[in-house]
């Protein structure tokens, strides 16, 4: 599990540690390991995390925007997709426009 911390995160990285923690028990996950790691950038940080392995799959939650919320709002997931070697996977969270 991965958080990257931008500038504008005020959380202390144990605070987001322990949270992605509970997360994981929460869904039950037995193989996983959290790491926080600080990066002016979310997209960057994600693709610079996923450099670090040989062999990965990046995946993501998207909220599955589209038109003008699209427009506005952007995409993470889309960004990533577009820069990573990775193979990525992402699923829809939340409601769709």
């Amino acid at each position: 599990m991965l958080f990257i911390q931008t500038s504008d995160e005020t959380t202390a990285d144990d605070e987001t540690r322990i949270a992605l923690d509970n997360l994981a028990k929460f869904y039950q996950l037995d193989k996983f390991t959290v790491n926080v790691r600080q990066n002016p950038n979310i997209q960057q940080g994600i693709l610079k995390f996923a450099s670090e392995f040989d062999h990965c799959m990046i995946a993501m939650s998207t909220e599955g925007h589209q038109g003008l919320t699209h427009l506005f709002v952007g995409s993470i997931a889309e960004d990533v997709t577009n820069h990573a070697y990775e193979p990525i996977w992402t699923y829809v969270t939340g409601h769709q426009d």
